[in-house]
Order: structure tokens, then C-alpha cells, then sequence
């Protein structure tokens, strides 16, 4: 569905990939392959050690986010109600110890103050 709505909204084909498979698989492809020149990869240590392994010989381009938990992004259309509501959900369910919490929250400047003062009051 993504790829569908990139491919309407005028992205040319390419620009974007989708490639699924596990990573032994897929993954072990795509990073020892000599003519992908750049590989992002979020997730853990371990992968990423073996990731930078297997691509050292081709002197590529390693963009890691490590143990990084997700950003949520709140931009000046959206509704702030349900955005603190799940911010608040999302960064606090489970005390915080789940992989996908939010740990960032960007915010656009235009509401920032606004959602930061309702943040707070939403969390007491």
C-alpha cells in the first residue's frame, strides 16, 4: 500500500524499495552486494556488528540507528488530543521497556508550546 501511495503521489520508480525477507536472507544479500553502495539499519548491536562486517570489504556507507527507540512526529494539522493521548500511551506503557516507545517527540514549531503545556498536564 505504501509503495501504491509513492507511486500516486509522483515518486519516480527506484527512488524507493521494498524488499522483504528475513536478513539472514534478504539483509545478507543486500549488504554484500558490490552495487549498493549505502545500507540504514535500525536494530540491534549484534546485527549491526555482523552489517558492518560483511560490508567492510566494500567500504560502503553505514547509517545505524542502534537501540534507538521511535520518534513520534507531530505536525500543526494533526489532532492534538489523539496525539498526546498515544504519545503519553506509547512512551509510558510498560513503564517505558518495550522496543517501540516513543523516546523523542518532534513537534512543529508552529504548535510546539501548545502541545508541550497539554504534554504535561495530559502526564500528572
Amino acid at each position: 500500500m505504501f509503495a501504491k501511495l509513492l507511486n500516486e503521489a509522483g515518486l519516480p520508480p527506484g527512488v524507493v524499495n521494498f524488499v522483504y525477507g528475513t536478513g539472514p536472507k534478504a539483509g545478507d544479500a543486500i549488504v554484500r552486494h558490490p552495487d549498493i553502495p549505502i545500507i540504514s539499519f535500525t536494530g540491534g548491536t549484534v546485527t549491526a556488528q555482523k552489517i558492518i562486517e560483511a560490508s567492510a570489504p566494500y567500504c560502503k556507507k553505514l547509517s545505524l540507528e542502534l537501540g534507538g527507540k521511535n520518534p513520534a512526529i507531530v505536525f500543526s494539522d494533526a489532532d492534538l488530543d489523539k496525539c498526546i493521548n498515544r504519545a503519553i500511551r506509547s512512551a509510558f506503557a510498560n513503564q517505558g521497556e518495550i522496543c517501540l516507545c516513543t523516546s523523542r517527540i518532534y513537534v512543529q514549531d508552529a504548535i510546539y508550546n501548545t502541545f508541550i503545556t497539554r504534554f504535561v498536564e495530559a502526564t500528572k
